[in-house]
């Protein structure tokens, strides 16, 4: 049930909220919020909330001037500290969605509204250097007497997509280019090889992404636990109802040898999950599915390929730019 929690004297208040009341006002918001994300929007932060929300409680709410919203501060409180809906291991990036010119009403009011309901600690992450985290929190705490810790804690890379495939390829170095042509020349020798699209929650097609994750690599077999999994299948029905979804598979003849689970939000193609085939690990099919990818990004005119986080070194030789990604730790009491 949506609850007023608090006004401040320009007529601005905190409202509190559940996912349901506040699911239209979010929506709206983030199609236009500077820099806004695919992890911060209403729905994948409901379905992270689904499945890992037991042990926290909801802290939800919009910052809003009669029905005018400026923010959405997507928050939750777990042994006493404050952090965003979402966790770093299958959140990319995590951040605040707000108008883009009422940053500075955005935060002064969430500081005050924190600390009016006694919370102490602020942890926030992981946060892009673009987001409204690092680029409004930092200036605005020190109005507030708070002390804000600052640390990186991961990278993430992406790459800025040119027209055309022939300019992606001049936007690689003469070796990463050489090489690139190189392992695609070896997949061509072993077949014809195919690479298709999927936009719909096929459980087949799921069911095949997720055999070939689990297979490509151990530590992948170990993280996907039958909760994870369980998240991801929801995870691709919704990003298919929302029209996002890209289930994307290479074959060579009859034999799928890799996939990707690729989302497309705001003109951005975000590589979030991926697996191969072992048995033709020599053919570099994994990274040649991805550079596939590529290729069909910039044939859609797509402005944004995003490895997202993670320094696997197939990043850079794809030509992504390494971007780092940071905690911001703040102490709410007075």
């Amino acid at each position: 049930m949506m609850q007023t929690i608090q006004h401040d004297s320009t007529g601005y208040k905190f409202v509190s909220h559940s996912f349901d009341s506040i699911a239209s006002d979010w929506m709206k918001l983030e199609s236009f919020a500077e820099n806004s994300h695919i992890f911060s929007t209403c729905e994948l932060s409901q379905v992270w909330w689904r499945h890992f929300g037991n042990s926290s409680t909801l802290y939800l709410g919009s910052i809003r001037n009669d029905n005018r919203v400026i923010g959405i501060a997507p928050l939750r409180v777990q042994n006493g500290i404050v952090e965003f809906i979402g966790s770093a291991n299958i959140c990319d990036y995590l951040d605040f969605i707000v108008e883009p010119d009422q940053l500075r009403t955005f935060f002064d009011i969430l500081f005050t509204q924190l600390r009016n309901d006694g919370k102490t600690q602020l942890e926030l992450a992981p946060l892009r250097p673009d987001s409204a985290v690092m680029r409004y929190f930092t200036d605005a705490a020190p109005r507030h007497d708070l002390a804000v810790t600052t640390a990186q804690e991961y990278v993430t890379f992406e790459l800025q997509l040119p027209d055309s495939w022939d300019g992606y390829l001049q936007t690689l170095s003469s070796k990463q280019r050489h090489e690139l042509r190189r392992k695609m020349r070896r997949v061509s020798e072993l077949g014809d090889y195919h690479y298709s699209t999927l936009r719909t929650a096929d459980e087949k097609a799921i069911n095949t992404f997720l055999h070939l994750f689990r297979i490509s690599r151990d530590e992948k077999e170990t993280f996907l636990t039958p909760e994870i999994e369980t998240y991801f299948r929801h995870l691709i029905h919704t990003a298919a109802e929302r029209g996002w979804l890209e289930l994307n598979f290479m074959s060579i003849g009859n034999t799928t040898v890799a996939a990707t689970l690729c989302f497309c939000y705001k003109n951005t193609t975000y590589l979030y999950n991926s697996g191969y085939a072992p048995n033709f690990k020599d053919f570099s099919v994994g990274l040649v599915s991805k550079a596939l990818g590529i290729k069909a990004s910039i044939e859609k005119k797509r402005k944004v390929y995003d490895f997202l986080k993670g320094s696997e070194t197939y990043k850079q030789h794809l030509g992504g730019k390494e971007i780092p990604l940071y905690r911001i730790s703040i102490n709410l009491k007075p």
